[in-house]
């Protein structure tokens, strides 16, 4: 009776033949044994691995917190300019300053996490609450630019100053956060609501990400504004309309 070998090539069988067939069910082997077992080990190793880099930032994030509220003096005094110790307002200035470094230095690599879907869309949209808190701060607008801006990366870059567009954009240059000189309340909220949709929107396009824009809901008003404040903010940027164009997801809410 003939052997596959004989069938298949048409050759009798020799001991180099044997020896290809063994090679050959070797590879088989291999490529199975990867397929059902060190593929699956693999992946859940990256798993564990992308756990524990998320698990640094959230440590790291605590460590913000905490220098946060060691300096809370001078936290206090970026928001209201109440200095009653009669501080050097330059020290002040540094550690407040420190502290947003930190917060930038977090938001960018959960930013590059996003990208690389090592978080999922509804962890990122925490940070992005958090990128909201900053832009709130009248102190941090008006230091983004000189102090902070150049030492991110473009997409952190334009993350916040989409941002900031969009606090002029709304009225609220002048606002502060915790500020008892905010005039009209009432009227704050409603264009702090509105700012805040259209940032997450705003995010989503810059990452991309479709899920955070379409987090927060949306007024009609408030997605007729943000078409109108991106288009403001590309003209400002000389910056093109992706296939993830802001305007796109506002136009699907």
């Amino acid at each position: 009776m003939e052997s596959f070998w004989e069938l298949a090539f048409n050759e009798p069988m020799t001991d180099g033949s044997i020896a290809v067939i063994g090679i050959l069910l070797g590879l088989v082997s291999g490529i199975v044994g990867y397929l059902l077992v060190s593929r699956p080990a693999a992946m859940r190793a990256l798993r564990v691995e992308r756990s524990q880099a998320y698990l640094q930032l959230e440590i790291a994030s605590i460590d913000t917190f905490r220098f946060r509220a060691e300096y809370a003096y001078a936290i206090q005094w970026s928001l209201t300019g109440s200095n009653p110790k009669r501080l050097n307002t330059g020290m002040l200035a540094e550690q407040v300053d420190q502290y947003y470094f930190q917060c930038l230095n977090l938001f960018e690599v959960a930013s590059r996490f996003r990208k690389a879907k090592i978080i999922a869309p509804e962890i990122y949209a925490s940070w992005v609450a958090w990128f909201f808190e900053a832009l709130e701060v009248r102190y941090f607008r008006e230091n983004w630019q000189d102090n902070y801006h150049d030492n991110y990366t473009r997409e952190l870059q334009r993350i916040f100053d989409g941002g900031i567009a969009l606090f002029e954009h709304y009225g609220l240059r002048n606002y502060n956060s915790g500020s008892e000189e905010n005039d009209h309340p009432d009227d704050i909220k409603e264009k702090l609501q509105a700012a805040r949709d259209a940032f997450y929107r705003h995010v989503a396009w810059v990452v991309p990400c479709a899920m955070i824009g379409e987090w927060l809901a949306q007024s009609d008003q408030s997605s007729s504004d943000d078409r109108l404040a991106h288009r403001f903010y590309r003209r400002r940027h000389k910056l093109s309309s992706p296939q993830t164009d802001i305007d796109m997801i506002a136009d699907k809410a």
